[in-house]
């Protein structure tokens, strides 16, 4: 068997387990080559029994580095989409590869049509069967509040009020350090509307969006969210709402007062 046989292209060595393979082949190429050159030399050289006592001992040895890539260093020797799963189990830390980010952001946008898709059919459904039901919101946008709100009761009573059913209750044992909600950025006009003038009652400080299939969430919102603020629940967005706003009257509002939070 020829040496051109043997030859190793690099470009072909994709994966790490090729990597085995590779180390096979130049076993046989060393230790061939090893005792080739030992048939042409002088059966008195030391030379000739230096390299046969080499090519002896380079079995053992690549036995060896064998064993202890498929042992110790076998996680090593996945594929780059299973090593950064391990890694996300060994270091408790999310890693992304960047052929694997683009489908992630396509399943993702995916997900998020697909909720929508059911929302709007649920939403179909219970305005058949309700026909005083006029609002989206809490049928077709789910909503969520926080536990460790401090006027939780009077929220609830609120919504319970407009007919809005909560779907989930959350929080972690700190409360939100400002009132703040949030909500899908896809969410139709007319609910942003509703909901912020929901929002100006409960005397919240602030609201922004967010994209709940990134977040992992079913929920499109969040009362008492622990994000942070980006536009201030003001008395001028309560005029604005009141004014009967379009859309372009609520996009000058937020780019006016993008990062403040603070209620005037």
């Amino acid at each position: 068997m020829t040496s051109e046989q043997h030859r190793i292209d690099p470009r072909h060595v994709t994966k790490p387990i090729q990597l085995l393979a590779a180390w096979l082949v130049g076993l046989i190429l060393v230790d061939g080559a090893f005792l080739t050159a030992v048939t042409q030399m002088d059966t008195a050289s030391w030379e000739r029994s230096a390299l046969v006592i080499a090519a002896i001992i380079n079995v053992p040895l690549f036995l060896v580095a064998l064993f202890l890539l498929q042992t110790r260093f076998r996680p090593e020797l996945q594929e780059d989409v299973y090593y950064s799963q391990y890694l996300d189990k060994k270091t408790n830390t999310i890693v992304r590869i960047g052929r694997d980010e683009a489908i992630d952001k396509d399943l993702s946008a995916i997900r998020s049509e697909l909720r929508m898709l059911a929302s709007e059919s649920l939403s179909r459904d219970v305005s058949k069967d309700n026909p005083e039901c006029r609002t989206q919101l809490g049928h077709r946008w789910k909503i969520a509040i926080n536990k460790n709100l401090p006027n939780l009761d009077a929220v609830r009573a609120l919504f319970k009020e407009h007919s809005i059913p909560l779907s989930d209750i959350f929080g972690t044992s700190e409360p939100p350090k400002s009132q703040t909600i949030a909500m899908a950025d896809n969410m139709d006009f007319a609910s942003k509307l509703q909901l912020l003038e929901l929002a100006c009652k409960m005397n919240m400080d602030s609201y922004t969006y967010f994209d709940p299939a990134e977040e992992g969430t079913e929920e499109h919102i969040l009362i008492g969210s622990y994000g942070g603020a980006r536009y201030p629940i003001s008395q001028e967005l309560e005029k604005l709402i009141q004014s009967k706003p379009e859309k372009i009257d609520l996009r000058i509002y937020e780019q006016q007062h993008d990062g403040k939070s603070s209620r005037g």
